[in-house]
C-alpha cells in the first residue's frame, strides 16, 4: 500500500512540474511576442478560463476622466498583466496612473477579432464585410466555440451611426452557441439606446411566459472586440425560416436551382413596380410558405429593396425570407396581403371579391398579442411600424398570416428619446399605429379578444411579474452593465432611464399605469379622448384625459429665438376647467424674435388674443426683447 502511495505521490509531483513548466514557458512566450510596456497605455492582460482558454485585451483609457481600466471577465479563472516591466506591479500602476480593474457578471464573454485589427473599413458603409475570428466563453468558462468567421459586418439604422456598434456574425456552417440553437447567422446587439440594457429581455421573458408568439431567443455577454473591451451585448440568432420553425422556402428555391448554380441569378422588377424579386429559373411546387415580411414605411428606400413589394392599399414589405424569392412566390405573398387588406377595408369585415373575412386570413388571436406587446408595452418604434414583421406558413401547415416575430424592444417601456415624441412615453397614450390597429380594433371581436388576453395573464404579469423578471434579470448582469456605463461613459444624446434604483422604480410603475390604462380602455369600457398638440403643424403631443376630466395642465414649448405665447384651439369648443366630451387639438403660438425686436406692441397684442391658454410672463418677454436689441447692436 506504501508503494502505491509513493508511486501516486511521484505522479503528482510531476505533473505538477510539468503544469509550472507548461505555464511559465506560456508566460515567456507571451513577453517574448508582447513588448514590455514602456507606459500604461501599452500594458497588455491575459484572461485565463477553466475550460483552458487564455485571451489577451488592451487596457482601455478613458480620456473623459484620465483613468485606466482593464474589465475581468466574471468567469475568468486567472487575471494577470503580460508585458509588465520588472520593477513595476499592479498596485504600482493603480496608485501612479489611477488603473482600475473592474470586475465583470458571472455570464458569457465573447473575444471577436477582425482580419484589419479594426472596425475602420466596417464602420465605412453597412455593406462592407471582412472576415475574422470569434471565441465564445460560457458562464462555466468553458470555451463553445473558437475558430474562423465567414464575415462580420455592422447593423441598424440609426444605431449604426453610434460609437457603440452591433454586429452580425457568419459562420461557413451551422453553430450552437450558449444554448441559443443552431444557426449560420448571428447577431450581436450592442443595446445602445437603452440605457437599462433590460427591455429586451425584458419583453422577451413576457412572449415566453405568456403567449404563442414567435421571438428571438438572446443571453447577455461580456464582448471584447479586437483586445478591447466593448461592453454588455445580447447575442442571438438571426431570424430565419430555419429558427422560426416555419417551412423553409428558400431552402427550396436553392435546391431546385442547383444545377444553374453556375449562373448569375438577375433581379425582375413588375411594371408597376410593385414587385422586385428574381428571376430564379425553377421554383418548388408548393410557394404558398414560408414568408417572413418585414414593414418598410420609408418610401425612398423601396427602390433598393429585394426582394419586396408594395400592396395595393400602399403598405411596404421586403420580404426578408426567401431572400432569393422568385416573382411568383412575391406575386403570390402580396396578392395574401393585398386580400387581406381589401377584406379590412370593406364596412363588414368581407372581401367583396373572394367572400373570405378578414380573419380567413390574418390569425386575429397571434394579432391582439403581438398588439399588446408592440403597443401595449409601448415601444417606440410602432410609431410608424418600423421592426414589424409578420409571417406564413405553407398551405399545407397553416393557411394564416401571422404577426412576429417580436423585435426591437429596446425602446419600450417608457423610455425617453430626445425626439418631439412626448406623447409616445404617456402610459395613457392609445397607440393605433400598428399595421392595421385602426381597421382591427372597429371588429367587437377582436377587442373581446384583447379583453380576454389582458384578463388571463398580461395585467397580472404587469402588475407583479414585470417586477418580479426586472430583479432576475438585473442580478444576472448589473455588474456588467455597470461596467458598460464606465466604458460607454455618454449617452447625452438620448435622455433615457438608467438602471439605478430609483429609475427601475419608474419603470415598474410607468408599466403598472399602463396596464391601468389598458384596463380602463378595454376591459372596463371607459370612454377616452385626446387633446392633440401640434407645433407649425407638427404633432408633438397627445394628451389622454378620460371623459368628464379637465385638462390641468398643458406644457410649455421651448425656443431658442423665439418667444413661447401659449395654446390656440383649432379644433372643438375650449373654456377653462370645462369638463372634456371630445378630441381637441391645440396649435402652439409664439412671438418670433424679429416681431420682438421691433417692438410692434399691436402686433404682439394679436398674438396673445389668439391664444386661449396664455402661458407667458410678460414682464419675461420685455425682458427678452431687451436682451434681443441689445445683442443685435453688440453685432
Amino acid at each position: 500500500m506504501r508503494t502505491i502511495h509513493k508511486t501516486i505521490y511521484l505522479v503528482s509531483t510531476v505533473i505538477l512540474l510539468l503544469l509550472v513548466f507548461v505555464v511559465s514557458a506560456y508566460s515567456q512566450g507571451e513577453r517574448n511576442t508582447i513588448p514590455v510596456a514602456a507606459s500604461i497605455s501599452e500594458l497588455k492582460f491575459a484572461t485565463s478560463f477553466s475550460g483552458g482558454a487564455c485571451e489577451i485585451q488592451n487596457v482601455w483609457h478613458d480620456t473623459e476622466n484620465g483613468k485606466y481600466y482593464a474589465f475581468i471577465p466574471g468567469t475568468a479563472s486567472g487575471f494577470r498583466a503580460v508585458n509588465m516591466p520588472d520593477n513595476m506591479n499592479i498596485a504600482d500602476y493603480e496608485e501612479l496612473f489611477g488603473l482600475r480593474l473592474i470586475q465583470l457578471s458571472n455570464i458569457p464573454c465573447i473575444f471577436l477579432t477582425t482580419e484589419s485589427g479594426s472596425l475602420e473599413h466596417l464602420a465605412l458603409d453597412r455593406e462592407n464585410r471582412e472576415s475574422g475570428s470569434l471565441s465564445v466563453i460560457n458562464e462555466n468558462g468553458y470555451t463553445e466555440y473558437e475558430g474562423d468567421l465567414d464575415s462580420i459586418h455592422l447593423r441598424g439604422n440609426s444605431s449604426f451611426f453610434v460609437e457603440k456598434k452591433s454586429f452580425v456574425l457568419t459562420f461557413s456552417d451551422e453553430q450552437n452557441l450558449l444554448g441559443l440553437g443552431k444557426s449560420d447567422k448571428w447577431y450581436l446587439l450592442a443595446q445602445y439606446q437603452d440605457d437599462t440594457k433590460l427591455r429586451v429581455q425584458l419583453a422577451n421573458a413576457y412572449v415566453s411566459e405568456y403567449t404563442d408568439l414567435k421571438y428571438t431567443e438572446f443571453d447577455y455577454a461580456d464582448v471584447f472586440v479586437n483586445g478591447e473591451y466593448y461592453g454588455l451585448y445580447l447575442i442571438g440568432r438571426k431570424q430565419s425560416a430555419y429558427t422560426m420553425g416555419i417551412t423553409d422556402l428558400e431552402d427550396s428555391n436553392t435546391i431546385v436551382n442547383k444545377r444553374y448554380s453556375n449562373l448569375v441569378i438577375s433581379p425582375i422588377i413588375s411594371d408597376d413596380n410593385a414587385i422586385h424579386a428574381y428571376n430564379l429559373f425553377e421554383q418548388p411546387e408548393d410557394i404558398t410558405g414560408g414568408y417572413l415580411l418585414e414593414i418598410q414605411p420609408n418610401l425612398d428606400e423601396f427602390e433598393l429593396l429585394y426582394p419586396a413589394f408594395r400592396s395595393s392599399m400602399g403598405t411596404q414589405f421586403s420580404v426578408k425570407t426567401p431572400n432569393n424569392a422568385s416573382y411568383d412566390e412575391v406575386e403570390y405573398i402580396k396578392n395574401e396581403i393585398d386580400e387581406l387588406e381589401l377584406a379590412l377595408s370593406s364596412p363588414d369585415g368581407i372581401n367583396p371579391i373572394t367572400g373570405k373575412r378578414y380573419d380567413e386570413y390574418i390569425d386575429v388571436h397571434d394579432w391582439v398579442e403581438y398588439y399588446l406587446v408592440k403597443a401595449g408595452f409601448m415601444d417606440v418604434d410602432v410609431q410608424g411600424n418600423f421592426s414589424v414583421f409578420l409571417w406564413k406558413d405553407s398551405d399545407n401547415i397553416d393557411s394564416l398570416i401571422h404577426m412576429g416575430p417580436v423585435w426591437d424592444m429596446d425602446r419600450a417601456f417608457g423610455v425617453e428619446l430626445a425626439y418631439d415624441w412626448e406623447y409616445m412615453i404617456n402610459p395613457n397614450y392609445y397607440v393605433p399605429e400598428l399595421i392595421y390597429a385602426d381597421r382591427m380594433l372597429e371588429f367587437p371581436e377582436v377587442r373581446e379578444e384583447i379583453r380576454f388576453v389582458l384578463e388571463n395573464g398580461y395585467l397580472d404579469w404587469c402588475y407583479g411579474g414585470a417586477t418580479n423578471s426586472i430583479s432576475q434579470i438585473y442580478a444576472y448582469m448589473h455588474i456588467s452593465h455597470d461596467a458598460d456605463r464606465i466604458r460607454w461613459a455618454s449617452y447625452d444624446e438620448y435622455n433615457i432611464l438608467t438602471t439605478d434604483i430609483g429609475n427601475v422604480a419608474m419603470m415598474t410603475d410607468y408599466i403598472r399605469r399602463r396596464a391601468d390604462f389598458l384596463k380602463s380602455y378595454f376591459v372596463d369600457g371607459d370612454v377616452w379622448h385626446y387633446i392633440e398638440l401640434y407645433d407649425n403643424g407638427l404633432l408633438v403631443d397627445r394628451i389622454p384625459i378620460k371623459e368628464g376630466d379637465t385638462i390641468t395642465e398643458f406644457p410649455r414649448r421651448v425656443s431658442y429665438t423665439d418667444y413661447f405665447v401659449g395654446w390656440s384651439c383649432v379644433s372643438g369648443d375650449y373654456s377653462p376647467e370645462m369638463q372634456i366630451t371630445g378630441d381637441m387639438s391645440f396649435e402652439a403660438k409664439w412671438i418670433s424674435a424679429d416681431l420682438l425686436a421691433k417692438c410692434d406692441e399691436s402686433a404682439v397684442l394679436d398674438i396673445i388674443r389668439e391664444t386661449d391658454i396664455i402661458m407667458l410672463n410678460m414682464k419675461e418677454l420685455y425682458g427678452f426683447r431687451d436682451a434681443l436689441i441689445e445683442m443685435r447692436e453688440e453685432f
